[in-house]
């Protein structure tokens, strides 16, 4: 009995790594900007070339006083491209990966 319940946990362990862990390849590139104001969390980010986007903002709305608390990886999503070939009556199609850059957790004072 122990060593189906180990050999469990071990399985849920590689899914886990194999699930969690394909997320953070692109955000382990990407210059951390937490603790930074959101001004220079943006420069940073642009200069890395690294799209991001705001997942929350809590807080006074004055962005001058904003501060990064969290940064995520916002993954991947597919871009499906196609053509049609009148000459040969048939359809090609490809799909894409692109990801989606960082998204940003903020807290203003």
């Amino acid at each position: 009995m122990r060593s189906k319940v180990f050999a469990g946990l071990v399985g849920a362990a590689v899914v886990s790594a194999a699930v969690f862990g394909a997320g953070t390849a692109s955000a382990s590139t990407v210059p951390n900007v937490v603790g930074m104001n959101e001004t220079d969390a943006y420069a940073t980010l642009d200069a890395a070339g690294a799209p991001h986007s705001i997942i929350s903002r809590a807080g006074s709305a004055s962005r001058d006083a904003c501060t990064v608390t969290e940064q995520r990886d916002l993954g991947y999503h597919t871009e499906a491209a196609g053509e049609w070939n009148s000459s040969t009556h048939s359809y090609y199609s490809s799909d894409t990966e692109v990801w989606d850059g960082i998204g940003v957790v903020l807290i203003c004072q």
